[in-house]
């Protein structure tokens, strides 16, 4: 008894098997007797599969399918009217947002409404003093005042001292450029100590190198 079950879950997928190579082979003369020739068929079919599956292979985004597709689906979503309609209005929400807290920040003398902007170059160049009593009032702006030690991680003051230190390295340097050390020898020489005192501290061979950019 058992083989004769066993004949028959045998017999079963052969048949199958060969009614599915009939119809294949059936297919396969039907376009032989309208193509007349069958290597185009074999040809054909395999480059258009091939290019079939190239474009599918570079259509598979490169973080998984199912990110892909949800990435597309929520992108095709917000088409609808609705959802456009309520997304527009979240992005204009977060934009009022932005630009009250923004409003917030620019404390000064004046009221945010007065602050004027400057879109576009000059025609004439502003004065000295222009620029200088408009520097002033942008460093004005603001709810906090770093100097007296309320902003934490925000400002690394060396003191008075160090700014003018600073401010007179910067008069003496502000034009030289470290791309041309046959012009500025000074400049890369300062630029050779600085790599080497850096890779000294973190226990550099002679080989350590760096370069120091702005």
């Amino acid at each position: 008894m058992s083989q004769e079950i066993a004949k028959e879950s045998t017999v079963i997928p052969t048949a199958v098997l060969g009614i599915f190579v009939l119809k294949c082979n059936t297919v396969r003369q039907r376009l032989n007797d309208f193509f007349c020739y069958e290597p185009v068929i074999l040809i054909g079919s395999t480059a258009i599969a091939i290019h079939l599956a190239h474009k599918l292979y570079n259509r598979v985004p490169n973080d998984g399918v199912k990110k892909g597709f949800m990435r597309w689906f929520f992108r095709n979503v917000r088409k609808f009217p609705f959802v456009k309609k309520q997304v527009l209005a979240e992005l204009q929400k977060t934009k009022d947002t932005l630009h009250g807290d923004m409003l917030k920040l620019m404390k000064g003398k004046r009221k945010p409404d007065e602050f004027e902007y400057i879109l576009t170059l000059p025609p004439v160049g502003a004065a000295p003093d222009d620029i200088i009593r408009n520097l002033k009032e942008y460093m004005e702006l603001g709810n906090y005042s770093w100097k007296n030690g309320s902003v934490s991680g925000t400002v690394y003051h060396g003191g008075d001292e160090l700014t003018n230190l600073n401010v007179e390295v910067f008069r003496l340097s502000a034009w030289t450029n470290p791309l041309h050390p046959d012009v500025f020898p000074g400049a890369c020489k300062m630029e050779a100590e600085i790599v080497r005192m850096v890779a000294n501290l973190f226990h550099g061979t002679s080989r350590t190198c760096g370069t120091v950019s702005k």
